[in-house]
Order: C-alpha cells, then structure tokens, then sequence
C-alpha cells in the first residue's frame, strides 16, 4: 500500500534560514548583546569550595546490634542543600532567621564522580564571605549528618538503661526458678547498652577535606552565560524567521504560481535598471544581448508554441494590479515575435493609462477608442515603428466611460477587422484586472489571456482574486509571466530579476509628453514599409505594402 502522507524536505528548511538568514544572524547578535551588557553590569562574584567525606553512619536499633550502611550520594546531595543543614550554618554564623533561603540560593552541592565526596561551592560578592560561608555549610552537614545517629544511639541507650531498671527491680522479687532467666536477659542488655555507649564515641558521618579559602579570581561563568545566550538566539531567530516565512504571502517560485494560476508559467523575467523610463523599458531593442532580453526571447518561444498548439492568435496580457509589467512584457514579447519574422499588431486597450506608444517612442493619437467610437478603419489607425514587422493601435483619447466603450458592440468590430489583417500576433496590453472592469470585458474579444506577476510586490489573494475573475468572465488563461524576479529563488536558482512598470503619463497629456520622445508619429493612413534590420538590430522582416499588413 503507498504511503501517501506528505514528507518534510529539509531543504526547503534549509532554503528558509538562507534566505531569511539575516534575521536569524540579527538576533543571535542581539542575544550576546544582551548577554555581554548583562555580565558587564553585573557586580564581581566569587566562589569558594570546599570537600566534604561521607562515611558510613550506624544504624541503631533498639532491639538489636547496631548495623553501618553505605551512605547514598544523591540522598547526601539533597540533605547537604536542605533547610536543616542551612539552619545550622545560619546559626553559627550567627546570622539572622530570614538568611535561611537566600543562603540556599547562592549554595551549589554536588557529588564527585569518584569516591563518596561532596563538594560544596558558595557564590559571594566577597571573597572572604564567599570562604567563610562555604565552610560553615561543610561543617553544617557534618554536624547534621552526626547528630541524626547521636539522637538513634541516645535513645537506644535510654532504652536499654529502663529496660534493665526494671529487670533488676524483677531480680529482687523474683524465686530461685525465674531468677537464673532474668539474670541472662539482664546480661545481654548490659552489653548491648555498653556497645551503643561506645558507639556515641565513635560517630563519625564525615569530615571536611577540603576547607576552603577566600578565591583570589572572579567566577568564571562569562563564557558559559555568552554561549547559552547564543543558542537562545540562534533558536528565536530560526523560530522567527519561520514565522516571518509563513506570514509572507508572496509567490516565491514560477512553480508556485503555475500552480496557483493552473497553467504553465512562460517566462521568468529578471529585474533590470531603467525598467521604470519608457525609453528603456524595450529591453530587447536597448541591450539585445542582456539577461533580461534572453528571458523575453525564452518567454515568446514558449509563447509561440504554446499559440501554435492551441491555435490562439490573439493574446491579452494582464496583471492582477498596477506595476505587474503586461505593457512592458506586451512590448518586448511582441517585438521578439516581430524580429523572428511574425507580422505583430500592439493594441494598447489599457484607455486609463496606456504606456505602449511611449515605449515604442509614438504619440498617442487617435486608436483603439476612435476606430470604436468613430467607426474609423482600424487599419488606417496602425502605426509604423521602428521595428520591422510591429504594428500599433493606439489607446486613443480617454472616453469617459472606458468600460462602457469596451462593451459595446464596435470593440468586437474593431478586434475582427484586425484579425482581417491576418497577422501573425495580435497582442493585448490590458489594464489591471482588479483595478477595472476592463480586462474581463477584453477577455471576450480575445483567444487567451497571459497573466504578469510582480514577484516583488503582489501577494498570493491577488491572484486568487484576478483569476477568480477571469473565470468569471469566461478567459481563456494561456499561462503566466514570473516578472521581476528577485533571484533569491528556492532551491539555489539565481536570477535576476524584472523592473517597475512604466511611469505612464496622465491619459489626456500622453500626445504631448510623447513628443520628441522617439519616432515621430505618423498619420494613421500612411504605414511606411519598416526600416531596414541594420537600423534597429532587429530580426528579418517581410516585404509588404504600404498601408497594409500582408498575410
């Protein structure tokens, strides 16, 4: 039978304490801290020992002969420690009643590991205290340990001297039969009131060996208190880093969030500098030989293939909030695809705050709400740019409802005639799924849809929730883009990871913050051919004619 219970990877410990580790480096450290200004402030303390024997003791008994037993050493200990013995030491140091317990306190007795000895050590602020009250309890126990056998032999003696009281008063009044029994028993309590008499003499439970003198250092427990400091450090700091590790609620790995969103993740796109200037955000055209273009290439051959299978053409990216990278990912996905030979049209459906034409260096103009709300012909309204093969549609002006633009029914006439077109790619950039309502009404017009993660920023809900809505609109989800990666993966990957989305400017001021920002826009009913490769280092291009994008 299979076991099929989960099984706890210690890597995965292991990556936690890596990644968090300054954490728990932060609070090792504050614990010796402590540690350190605890010894440094605390008074000078000194210990003395001292060495005490324990030998057998008798074991009176009334009605027999006194028998020695072996001493047990852990009895010893608690009896060396215990009230009685502290008494007796407080009484001939001649200190009050209400020192008993906190003598105790600052008292250590323990058994040796050889031979029956224990050693007792007292802690003091003096040293000559520190040796003066450690002897006292030495001869304490001594003098408790001997007076408990005294106080058997005395009343064994006592015993004995009634018991033969009354046989010799028996002696006079007794007959010549009883006589000769009485004067035997009479015998034998003699002797056994003489052997404990001699006993009395011979008490002997031990002897100090050790006698102890003032300690000329200071006690050296510093290292051992640093070190228990550490090992309590060390254990909050994991614990904390375990608990800071189960209340983040980021998605950590592209595996997390393909199972999550329950498609395959495309691409992990590293962070790169700049990714916030419009100017720089199209990485593939500014450093086509850097990490972050590598990433993009990676991500629009998964998404190539993954299109080739399923048969979807047009695509929308879209990210659960604001600052997931759908404009930046859109941009560069498409002119990869475009540099690869596929005739690509950009559509900047995001009406609120579109950002492909200052990516691309274009002024917004008329787009994607003229031909909606005017009927224009969509394919006049595409823009040239100055990578072969790559088409824009603009957002357009802002309508003042964008949601109620994008439902009626021109938005689908305006999708159907660029599929008329017959591009290679038709991709979407959307706006923020959570933010509007937006990207659910897009998500009809469309054959898939790509979700971009901002690994840094978002949280797991934010996921939960846009795919929630996705599904609610009936999307198609193709799969996910991991962007921004920090590169402080689970299970040593190293990656660098993406960059912000762009700082887009207010929709109305986008045709005058975009002048002079790249390629001069040109009138929507005149596409020039693209320039030449060696212009823009992009892939090869298609002849087409002007003004149309060939099949």
């Amino acid at each position: 039978m299979t076991n099929t219970q989960p099984t706890i990877d210690l890597h995965q410990y292991w990556d936690v304490l890596r990644t968090r580790k300054l954490a728990v480096i932060i609070t090792t450290l504050a614990a010796i801290a402590l540690a350190a200004a605890y010894i440094f402030l605390q008074k000078p303390h000194y210990t003395a020992q001292a060495k005490v024997l324990v030998n057998p003791l008798l074991s009176p008994v009334a009605a027999s002969t006194p028998k020695s037993s072996l001493p047990d050493m852990n009895t010893e200990q608690a009896t060396a420690a215990s009230a009685p013995v502290a008494s007796l030491a407080r009484t001939a140091l001649k200190l009050s009643s209400s020192n008993g317990d906190r003598l105790l306190s600052h008292l250590s007795v323990s058994a040796a590991s050889t031979g029956n000895i224990l050693q007792f050590q007292y802690t003091a602020s003096d040293p000559q205290q520190a040796a003066q009250y450690v002897n006292a309890f030495a001869q304490a126990y001594v003098t408790y340990r001997n007076n408990t056998v005294l106080k058997l032999l005395a009343a064994a003696v006592n015993e004995r001297q009634h018991t033969i009281a009354l046989l010799e008063e028996q002696l006079k009044h007794s007959g010549s039969a009883q006589r000769s029994a009485l004067i035997s028993q009479l015998h034998d309590d003699e002797v056994q009131l003489a052997t404990f008499q001699s006993d009395q003499s011979l008490v002997n439970g031990g002897q100090v060996i050790g006698t102890a003198v003032p300690p000329s250092s200071r006690s050296a427990k510093k290292a051992t208190t640093l070190i228990i400091a550490a090992v309590i450090g060390l254990a909050l700091g994991i614990l904390l880093a375990l608990i800071r590790e189960a209340m983040d609620r980021r998605i950590k790995s592209p595996g997390e969030l393909g199972n999550r969103l329950q498609a395959p993740v495309l691409g992990v796109i590293p962070k790169f500098r700049g990714g916030g200037s419009p100017d720089r955000s199209l990485v593939v055209i500014t450093e086509p030989r850097g990490s972050v273009s590598e990433a993009y290439r990676t991500a629009a051959i998964a998404l190539e293939n993954l299109a080739g299978r399923t048969g979807a053409q047009m695509i929308m990216f879209a990210s659960p909030r604001e600052g997931g990278g759908a404009s930046t990912t859109t941009a560069n996905i498409g002119a990869v695809l475009a540099q690869a030979g596929h005739q690509v049209i950009l559509v900047s459906a995001d009406l609120r705050n579109p950002a492909l034409h200052l990516m691309l260096g274009l002024q917004n103009g008329r787009g994607l709400s003229t031909a909606v709300v005017e009927g224009k012909s969509t394919e006049r309204l595409l823009k040239g740019t100055r990578i072969p093969n790559l088409f824009l549609l603009n957002a357009g002006p802002e309508p003042e409802d964008p949601a109620a633009l994008l439902s009626g029914p021109g938005t689908a006439q305006v999708f159907a005639s660029l599929q008329a077109l017959k591009p290679d790619f038709i991709l979407v950039d959307a706006p923020p799924v959570l933010a509007v309502s937006d990207t659910m009404i897009l998500s009809r017009q469309v054959d898939g849809t790509v979700v971009t993660w901002n690994a840094e920023e978002f949280r797991a809900p934010a996921l939960a929730e846009a795919r929630n809505r996705l599904d609610l609109a009936g999307a198609n989800i193709l799969g996910g883009i991991y962007s921004f990666d920090s590169g402080k993966r689970k299970g040593g990957e190293t990656q660098p990871a993406g960059g912000p989305r762009p700082q887009a400017v207010p929709p109305r001021d986008t045709r005058r913050a975009a002048i002079g920002a790249g390629v001069a826009e040109e009138s929507f009913d005149r596409i020039d051919p693209a320039p030449p490769r060696d212009q823009v280092g992009a892939g090869p291009s298609r002849s087409r004619a002007p003004g149309r994008i060939q099949s």
